[in-house]
């Protein structure tokens, strides 16, 4: 059975989950929703398809983000194609 994991950032920050779910591998639409705007990555195996300037810039606004929720939802996800790169290095990069 898979189980979708949700929450408010109150409680877990985004640079942490996107860490959790980068360290378990799963494949799905990962959401997180705040003042600054929507952020909707799909993962795959606990990676992501490396995003452009402005998109990393986009998202660091919303990973700075102090309120808002967050849910990830397990599903089977397309191939990424071209460069990837992990949750954790994306939130490193968009930091």
């Amino acid at each position: 059975m898979r189980r979708t994991l949700s929450g408010r950032i109150e409680h877990l920050a985004p640079p942490a989950l996107l860490r959790l779910v980068s360290a378990t591998s799963p494949s799905g639409l990962l959401e997180i929703e705040t003042a600054n705007g929507v952020l909707r990555l799909e993962v795959e195996r606990g990676r992501i398809a490396v995003p452009t300037k402005s998109g990393l810039e986009r998202a660091g606004e919303i990973l700075g983000s102090r309120e808002g929720e967050f849910r990830f939802t397990p599903r089977e996800t397309r191939r990424l194609e071209g460069e990837v790169m992990s949750l954790t290095a994306f939130a490193e990069a968009a930091g």
